[in-house]
């Protein structure tokens, strides 16, 4: 029980984060696929390949870059 909600915080915390990355930015109103791109974290070659298929190479790349930066 103690496992889920920890979990959860971190998820939550995560989202928080993002959401204050991109908010500034094209992608801002994008929090659902960004959060969908973050499922991937724990593999960055895999974060990498995902962002460039969901943004195009040059979004992509900025993308994974501000992920890379902040959150990895």
């Amino acid at each position: 029980m103690e496992e889920d909600v920890e979990r959860y915080r971190n998820e939550e915390r995560l989202r928080e984060k993002t959401e204050e990355i991109f908010r500034d930015t094209k992608y801002g109103t994008m929090n659902e696929q960004l959060w969908e791109l973050l499922k991937e974290k724990d593999c960055r070659r895999k974060l990498y390949v995902k962002a460039l298929k969901m943004f195009g190479r040059k979004d992509g790349m900025e993308v994974y870059r501000r992920i890379r930066d902040e959150l990895l």
